[in-house]
């Protein structure tokens, strides 16, 4: 009599648990360093009100992605080269457009980040680029990746640890204080574009895993979720790498379990943490002395 064929699931959760392919054990640990990087970059984002800024600097690189591919062919150097230097730019205009016009923020990001995500249609329109890698990169392939991404990624996180080292205070009156910042004589300039160089890297070492269009999840639902549960900034930090860090675990382990999208199962364990945090959030502040409850 023929043994019963094993349910696929099944194969799949003796796969997490043991983590016997290599693959698996790369597109885990190399998710789970990006997830730590986003969370913790994020908080920057979350405090500084700049949501915004995150979700386009993912549009942004597309023609960066495409220009490097039309310059360089399908290689990481020309790929990811190309994406950095779109990221920069634009990085660099937001913050010079409010410098010269009446313009706020965010009328600039939304004029340089729409502008070259339509360039970035545009390129895309007129070349034959090969379907399969604009789609990892615009919605991740976390389960594909090598090494090298996960050796990137390491960097990404110690580079992102060693700045918080070494500008903690300065970063600190940034975030909460900019004129005070100025005021005190700190290179408020510098501090800002070494905040944003190192949230355009996450982007860029991000698209193999995430991709570009679902990376502002990774850079804003850990910090939302870490400013939901905690009030200082020290512990919003670590929560918010803890959270991004399970976030990016978790829903590569749900994509390997249920065959879904590696970008699309990462975003839904965000979300779903999210959800939770608030559920907690809404619970504390009905439970508080003076709170909704003991008012009724």
């Amino acid at each position: 009599m023929a043994s019963p064929v094993e349910p696929a699931w099944l194969s799949s959760l003796w796969e997490l648990l043991t983590l016997q392919p290599d693959f698996l054990r790369l597109s885990l640990a190399g998710t789970a360093l990006i997830g730590v990087s986003c969370g913790v970059l994020g908080c920057f984002i979350i405090l500084r009100r700049l949501a915004l800024f995150g979700d386009a600097l993912g549009h942004a690189v597309l023609p960066g992605v495409l220009l490097g591919w039309v310059l360089g062919g399908w290689s990481y150097p020309a790929i990811f080269g190309g994406a950095l230097v779109a990221g920069l730019v634009a990085a660099g205009l937001v913050a010079v457009i409010p410098r010269i016009t009446r313009h706020r923020p965010d009328t600039a990001i939304g004029v340089v980040f729409t502008g070259m995500f339509g360039l970035g249609v545009a390129i895309l329109s007129t070349r034959q680029v090969g379907s399969g890698g604009v789609t990892s990169l615009l919605f991740g392939q976390a389960l594909g990746i090598g090494p090298d991404d996960v050796a990137r990624a390491a960097v990404l996180l110690a580079g992102t640890l060693l700045l918080l080292a070494l500008g903690w205070r300065p970063l600190q009156l940034l975030t909460f204080d900019p004129e005070g910042a100025a005021a005190r004589g700190l290179p408020v300039l510098a501090l800002t574009a070494a905040l944003m160089l190192a949230l355009t890297g996450t982007v860029v070492v991000s698209l193999p895993i995430v991709g570009a269009l679902l990376v502002v999840a990774l850079l804003v639902i850990p910090g939302a979720t870490a400013f939901l549960l905690v009030d200082r900034f020290g512990p919003m930090l670590a929560l918010a790498g803890l959270v991004g860090g399970l976030a990016a675990f978790g829903g590569l382990a749900l994509s390997h379990l249920c065959g879904w999208a590696s970008g699309a199962s990462i975003v839904l364990a965000a979300a779903c943490e999210f959800a939770l945090a608030l559920v907690v959030h809404t619970t504390r502040r009905r439970l508080r002395p003076g709170g909704p409850a003991a008012r009724a």
